[in-house]
């Protein structure tokens, strides 16, 4: 039941009925007889009971990759630089018809991944100046400043959400919000059943 039940089943009952109820309430933070005791606002102290938290350990990659971006990938219209390099470089890749994964950072004109630039045959071979890939110590990047610590947790935030993108979890950036997506195309629309005043159907909510 929620405030609405109990509005609608309050609006029946006599006005003696109804006080009853509001000095029931009411009673709770004084703890006084005609509500609940003392005892049910102080529970024994000698009970313990474990609880888990419902955190995980975050684990990422021993080795951060850096590598310049050649320069024609973050040049705007007019032959500057654009101010949001990573919205630039994906409007250079949608150009190009090039497809890469989205788990990477940008900052300062380097491309920042987990992904190992060393390897020619990376994901982002077209877009990096081999000649200038920089292995790194993700502490030792993170650390340098605040700043660093910044980009360095935008990369984790894009590295989680290629992640669950292949597991059919979406982010919508609009939102802030993680959409739930069937496996098959065919569940797309969803439905639910519930009972209130009257039985009915609606869309269910995947987020």
């Amino acid at each position: 039941m929620d405030f609405s039940d109990l509005a609608a089943k309050t609006s029946a009952i006599n006005p003696m009925q109804l006080s009853k109820a509001v000095n029931l309430l009411r009673s709770y933070p004084r703890g006084c007889e005609s509500g609940l005791s003392e005892e049910d606002f102080n529970p024994p102290i000698d009970v313990f009971e474990s609880i888990t938290a419902n955190l995980i350990e975050l684990y990422f990659p021993s080795t951060l990759y850096l590598a310049e971006l050649i320069p024609e990938t973050l040049e705007t219209g007019n032959g500057r630089k654009a101010r949001n390099q990573r919205k630039q470089l994906r409007k250079f890749l949608n150009q190009m018809t090039i497809s890469v994964p989205s788990d990477y950072e940008i900052n300062a004109g380097k491309l920042i991944t987990f992904h190992d630039l060393e390897n020619k045959h990376n994901p982002y071979e077209q877009l990096i100046d081999e000649g200038t890939v920089e292995p790194w110590n993700p502490k030792d990047f993170y650390s340098i400043d605040i700043d660093h610590e910044r980009v360095f947790k935008s990369l984790l935030r894009f590295v989680l959400q290629q992640k669950l993108y292949q597991h059919h979890v979406h982010w919508q950036h609009k939102d802030g919000l993680f959409i739930f997506l069937p496996v098959r195309h065919s569940d797309l629309t969803r439905t639910e059943n519930w009972t209130g005043q009257k039985q009915a159907t609606r869309p269910a909510s995947t987020r």
